[in-house]
């Protein structure tokens, strides 16, 4: 965890222009406590299957595309369906085959750009 999230040494105090809900005492109480708990720290929750994950959506539901394992394939599968069955899904996807296909897509619209 980083150093600005494990002290609060050297940051800048603004007031608020009105009376807050909950002591002061009672919230660095609370904020130390949470600094302190090793599930708030999210450092290690890094997607390792695709460059993809939290930038592809199902075309038909809007939810997330999640990479998962199958037969030696890596597939991008619907979120919303895999959970509760609600989504069609987005069909069959390969997550090797997307990202190729979004690298190749991405590379053309670049050459547009060059001097």
């Amino acid at each position: 965890m980083s150093s600005k999230a494990m002290s609060l040494k050297g940051h800048t105090l603004v007031l608020a222009p009105h009376e807050g809900m909950i002591p002061s005492d009672i919230w660095l109480k609370c904020r130390r406590k949470l600094m302190a708990n090793m599930a708030f720290d999210q450092t290690g929750r890094k997607v390792k299957n695709t460059w993809l994950a939290g930038k592809i959506k199902c075309g038909n539901c809007g939810h997330s595309l999640v990479c998962s394992h199958s037969n030696g394939y890596y597939y991008l599968r619907c979120h919303h369906r895999i959970n509760n069955m609600t989504c069609e899904g987005c069909g069959l996807l390969r997550s090797r085959e997307m990202e190729q296909f979004i690298l190749n897509s991405m590379v053309q619209k670049m050459r547009e750009f060059q001097l």
